[in-house]
């Protein structure tokens, strides 16, 4: 910009501009083609085809910008980074495999807390603990450990708070499901929720290109691309709903008693909280630096804006819990996390009857 070099409009060039320069063999002098292919001419959906797929050659007609040597060079950098930066992506996804992965912090060192299995005389539990005492024990970090079964407990009753009024919810999934037309277009609906899928894998491959431009701070890139895996989490639960769904319609009643049941059970949160629940909507668990071993204190932070403050003591399974946002938003951020948790458990047991 400050060298007087704009794009049509006369801004600045984007991020994902330069992109598409580095990456153009025409930039170099040389043809390029054959990198799309359609699937369908009905939805008219084109799938990108691998490089290696791609029809490229030198043509004089097309005027060099950059030697050959030159556009070599940039394309290899560009491609060490990006490499570098899906390396770090995978690892964040590893990091993510269990409920609560890189979600608790230690308030005192602003530290993740590490899974550990221990064996207790009740058989095995799951604990989070502060890094920093993993290092260098207790001397250096007198956070308590975390069970996940007291977490569990805590955001059960925080979504059973959320949840305003389970039986009238419940009637309105009824009557969702009971009037379903007889006749489903089943591929229409698989394919609504594929193109879906590849605009959240394009909104990803987009971020990625930010944040290896160095417009995203590795915490922004993270927060971003854990909100875009949740959402195609959520596409691929949809996805087997219909699966099974086609698999199992027939002419026969649904039965009502039963989905009654496993809605009441999905939005009665016992047990241990799922997966997809938990990434969906909780975003982190401060353990805050006045806690002890007998009176744990945590500020529980959830996604759509609603903050929590819990006070309990381990595997006594009773906890004071207070939300601590009042503000004239709340009636919306309940309204929009009610909207999220129906969503998800809803998707789980849709496709069962």
């Amino acid at each position: 910009m400050e060298l007087g070099y704009t794009s049509r409009e006369g801004n600045a060039f984007n991020t994902l501009t330069i992109r598409h320069i580095l990456e153009n063999p025409k930039y170099k002098g040389w043809y390029c083609g054959n990198k799309s292919q359609s699937v369908d001419y009905r939805t008219k959906r084109d799938i990108l085809l691998d490089e290696s797929e791609w029809v490229t050659c030198p043509d004089p007609s097309i005027p060099a910008i950059v030697s050959e040597e030159l556009w070599s060079r940039a394309n290899a950098l560009y491609k060490r980074r990006r490499e570098e930066m899906m390396s770090h992506s995978s690892g964040i996804s590893f990091h993510n495999r269990y409920p609560y992965s890189a979600k608790i912090y230690c308030e005192e060192h602003g530290t993740t807390f590490h899974r550990q299995v221990i064996q207790t005389k009740k058989g095995q539990q799951e604990v989070w603990q502060c890094k920093v005492y993993r290092s260098h024990g207790r001397a250096a970090c007198s956070a308590p450990q975390i069970r996940s079964s007291d977490l569990d407990f805590i955001l059960s009753d925080i979504f059973k708070e959320l949840i305003r009024d389970k039986q009238k919810i419940i009637d309105s999934l009824v009557t969702v499901l009971t009037n379903i037309p007889k006749e489903v277009d089943y591929g229409k609906l698989r394919c609504q929720v594929e193109n879906e899928m590849d605009d959240l894998e394009q909104k990803k491959n987009r971020l990625l290109d930010l944040s290896i431009a160095g417009a995203l701070t590795v915490e922004e890139f993270k927060e971003r691309n854990d909100a875009f895996n949740a959402q195609i989490l959520a596409c691929q639960g949809k996805l087997t709903a219909i699966r099974q769904e086609e698999e199992s319609r027939s002419s026969e009643e649904l039965d009502i008693p039963a989905i009654r049941q496993a809605l009441d059970r999905a939005l009665s949160f016992t047990g241990d909280i799922d997966t997809a629940l938990v990434a969906t909507i909780l975003d982190r668990v401060v353990v805050k630096r006045e806690s002890t071993k007998d009176a744990i204190r945590l500020d529980i932070f959830l996604k759509l804006g609603g903050v929590y403050e819990a006070v309990y003591t381990p595997l006594k399974h009773t906890a004071s819990i207070t939300g601590l946002k009042t503000d004239n938003a709340r009636g919306d951020f309940l309204r929009r996390t009610e909207e999220t948790i129906l969503s998800v458990c809803f998707g789980q047991i849709a496709g069962i009857y």
